[in-house]
């Protein structure tokens, strides 16, 4: 997530991390975009 934030591309982390594929950075975004939406959930409630 820190490479994503700070604006790498998906590119040029599946350059220097070749043992990571696509659905690896899916993953991490829908992991990341789940625990903000539960987050959200707990201090709305």
């Amino acid at each position: 997530m820190e490479y994503l934030a700070s604006g790498m591309r998906q590119e040029d982390i599946l350059a220097d991390f070749p043992d990571l594929r696509v659905e690896h950075l899916q993953a991490v975004l829908s992991y990341a975009a789940d625990r903000e939406k539960r987050l959200s959930d707990l201090t709305t409630a």
